[in-house]
């Protein structure tokens, strides 16, 4: 009795030390992202699109263009993998167009991180949602320059919940 009253105290401690987290066993808490989200400057505009394949998948692109011309291009996935969530971009002219898995490290009703230690930039990307029809993301990490932070904001255009 007393080996079973050990094993599941320490079990329950284990369980308790899950990073804070507040994962689901789907992506339900990234449905304020479906949609298209846009941003416009005298530069140029950025349009990020999210649609919901199913309870274990999300799937965008991001792009951003100059007049008629594209700049930047990725598309992006959020899934689940092995019971945790992943944002994965994938660009063409980067990482031989691989694809790269950033793991959600914390999660509130409006805010998520993904971090990747190991990738050179960005190591985090951050999406929150201030407003209802606002997204704000930022990726931030070292670069040759010193550190780098760049924020994105948008509003949404079509869809939402």
């Amino acid at each position: 009795m007393k080996y079973l009253s050990y094993l599941i105290f320490l079990l329950l401690f284990i369980s308790c030390q899950e990073n804070g987290l507040k994962t689901k066993t789907d992506l339900s808490q990234f449905s304020w992202l479906i949609g298209e989200w846009m941003d416009s400057t005298s530069d140029g505009k950025m349009v990020e699109i999210w649609n919901q394949i199913d309870d274990s998948s999300f799937v965008g692109s991001s792009i951003y263009m100059a007049g008629i011309d594209t700049i930047f291009y990725e598309e992006i996935s959020l899934r689940m993998k092995n019971g945790k969530i992943f944002y994965i971009p994938s660009i063409q002219s980067q990482n031989d167009g691989s694809p790269v898995y950033f793991a959600l490290t914390s999660s509130s009703n409006k805010e998520f991180t993904f971090e990747n230690k190991e990738h050179d930039f960005p190591k985090k990307i951050v999406y929150t949602n201030p407003h209802r029809d606002s997204l704000v993301a930022f990726i931030e990490g070292p670069t040759a320059n010193g550190y780098k932070k760049e924020f994105f904001k948008m509003r949404r255009v079509i869809g939402g919940k």
